[in-house]
């Protein structure tokens, strides 16, 4: 005899799937008012909050730069946003502080991903990033802010590590698996 595995939602599938439901429930009404909720909050791109004072990059494109080979504490409060990163590599840097706010990653032409792996985000901010282009392997999350966080095809296995207690918790709200358009 077969036992059912469980089956493991996140947060936005599970947003999607309330959605779904209560339109087949004949509860349209609902499900248009928690998506308007969604677009309403994400349109104002939430405010990133305990990142800065590092070195500037915003608004730039950055492809094949491996920053992955910078001294320790290079990237420590780096501001990336609404920058372009192309199979940037970023792995086993220390990016506390930094923040990604509207920032798109993306893979180069060779399929190469900007790679996050095996970096220390504490506190670190992607609210309204573009993450479909993102490998976070085995990443270092505490207090890691993914609010609006469109993370369609981003890679966060098969580990990843969230430590910190209530006032240091990873955010994911309102992170959903949408396409790439972004309410503004």
């Amino acid at each position: 005899m077969h036992s059912a595995s469980p089956i493991l939602l996140s947060n936005a599938m599970c947003a999607v799937l309330l959605c779904c439901v209560a339109l087949m429930c004949g509860h349209a009404q609902a499900a248009t008012n928690y998506c308007e909720d969604v677009a309403t909050y994400c349109s104002a791109a939430p405010v990133c909050s305990n990142v800065g004072g590092g070195v500037s990059f915003e608004g730039q494109t950055i492809e094949n730069v491996n920053f992955g080979d910078k001294g320790p504490g290079y990237l420590l409060g780096a501001d990336f946003s609404g920058t372009t990163l192309i199979g940037v590599n970023f792995g086993n840097q220390d990016l506390t502080g930094a923040t990604f706010k509207e920032a798109v990653f993306k893979a180069n032409n060779d399929g190469t991903r900007t790679d996050l792996s095996n970096t220390t985000l504490k506190g670190a901010c992607f609210t309204g990033a573009d993450l479909s282009g993102a490998d976070l392997q085995f990443a270092n999350f505490e207090g890691t802010d993914f609010t609006c966080a469109n993370a369609i095809n981003a890679k966060f296995g098969p580990m990843v590590t969230m430590t910190g207690g209530p006032s240091k918790r990873t955010n994911f709200a309102y992170c959903e698996r949408r396409s790439n358009t972004r309410p503004r």
